[in-house]
């Protein structure tokens, strides 16, 4: 196909729009999640011009119809609608802010396995953030839960009632960043500073994982949360092979409220 054919050929597709940086003096990469590609770069021409069409459509966390037309190394955003305007009210809130980029830095690491996976990928992040945009559920309760499913997604899924090991199902009492639920009996056998796994944390993230909202909003322990957060965040670390800073600095958010 040649270049000028290629230029032309456009593509257009829901997304979400995950972050975006500076291009030139008036321009923009936006960073989106399609729900038919997958995590797409493209240019908004103009877009830092007080004149420019798209107005505040291409803002982080913003879930939108968009147009995208084919270039050589990036696309080029052509049309814009919205679907869901949550960036004004994720930003109003502190520990939704956080929850956002959070999910956001969670959505781009784990994107690279879950190649077979975008649709399910979108409506994950679409409902995370519709979640903490209307404040349906506490921000570190939506982080818990889409952490979880996301790794089930990319095929890590966290093992709480059976061992990772060997497959039992009793005494599951420890947990490894590298596997997740660990057995009283191979706890010896595991290579790694393993860390307690109480029946309380095991329940909760059960619970998140399995969208059990009703048991999630009732449970009213802080303390179990945040440990649960902890652990969920060695998981993801230890498999995408590098910190996630925004997870980070929201867990010290949770742990000052």
């Amino acid at each position: 196909m040649s270049s000028s054919a290629l230029s032309t050929k456009s593509h257009k597709d829901i997304a979400i729009v995950l972050r975006t940086q500076p291009l030139g003096e008036a321009d923009r990469i936006i960073i989106l999640l399609t729900r038919e590609r997958g995590i797409v770069h493209a240019v908004a021409k103009g877009i830092r011009r007080s004149s420019s069409k798209f107005g505040a459509r291409l803002e982080p966390f913003m879930l939108i119809d968009v147009s995208l037309v084919a270039g050589k190394n990036l696309e080029t955003v052509s049309q814009v609608q919205t679907r869901r305007a949550y960036t004004s009210s994720i930003m109003g809130d502190y520990s939704a802010y956080l929850t956002g980029l959070a999910l956001v830095e969670i959505t781009e690491q784990l994107s690279v396995y879950d190649a077979e996976t975008y649709t399910e990928s979108f409506n994950l992040l679409a409902g995370a953030l519709s979640a903490i945009a209307r404040n349906v559920h506490q921000p570190i309760d939506v982080l818990n839960s889409f952490i979880s499913r996301m790794m089930r997604l990319s095929g890590w899924d966290i093992q709480v009632y059976q061992c990772s090991v060997c497959g039992r199902q009793e005494d599951i009492n420890y947990f490894s960043a590298s596997s997740s639920g660990i057995c009283t009996s191979c706890a010896s056998m595991v290579g790694e500073k393993l860390l307690a796994f109480s029946d309380d944390v095991k329940s909760y993230i059960d619970d998140v994982s399995s969208g059990r909202w009703e048991q999630v909003d009732s449970q009213i322990q802080q303390s179990i949360k945040l440990r649960s957060l902890e652990l969920l965040t060695r998981y993801l670390q230890w498999h995408v092979e590098k910190p996630i800073r925004s997870i980070e600095v929201a867990l010290k958010d949770f742990h000052a409220s």
